[in-house]
């Protein structure tokens, strides 16, 4: 058994406050494909179940089977559920694939503020194009929820190359970020 097979099975048993930290790239790197092929059956079961930590994971063993469990996934669950979106975000980090860049964009009109939020983070993650920023600028024109407007701020910034990506926390540029979020300059 590789050791990172038994990091996997490690965090794969963990619960409460562990269990919640999910999975890294080094719980993957290094198994063999038997390994592969166990984790990803063990991750789908409970995936299937809505469990977001495996959804991730299953985003990181970055397999054909794994990719297409999450597909699965988006098949069947409903569209506007923090489940699709887990999958849809898994997705596009194991892929790159601008589809799924696309899918985390409609959960920007979302009607559940948490999703809003949670898409407009993911968001950060991929390329900024036009449409992206146009996205970004209608969620914060309608948006009332401080910290999904605080994540949409950050990702208008980034998109016009204030920000040097999505960990950059723009210092320099702390006026213009509280001015966007801010919901009193709507």
């Amino acid at each position: 058994m590789s050791e990172a097979f038994k990091k996997f099975l490690k965090q794969y048993n963990a619960t409460g406050r562990e269990r919640g930290d999910g999975f890294c790239p080094d719980h993957f790197i290094g198994m063999n494909e038997n390994e592969k092929t166990t984790a990803n059956e063990m991750l789908a079961k409970i995936a299937n179940k809505g469990d977001s930590t495996a959804i991730e994971g299953l985003g990181l063993l970055a397999t054909q089977e794994s990719i297409n469990e999450l597909l699965q996934l988006l098949k069947d669950t409903n569209q506007s559920s923090s489940i699709h979106l887990s999958a849809a975000s898994s997705l596009w980090k194991a892929t790159n694939d601008l589809r799924f860049q696309d899918k985390l964009i409609s959960f920007l009109s979302s009607t559940e503020p948490r999703i809003r939020m949670r898409a407009a983070d993911e968001l950060r993650f991929t390329p900024s194009s036009e449409e992206l920023l146009e996205s970004y600028s209608n969620l914060l024109a309608h948006e009332s929820d401080k910290k999904t407007r605080q994540a949409a701020a950050l990702g208008i910034m980034q998109c016009i190359g204030l920000l040097n990506g999505p960990t950059d926390i723009g210092a320099s540029y702390i006026d213009i970020f509280r001015d966007l979020a801010d919901t009193n300059s709507k």
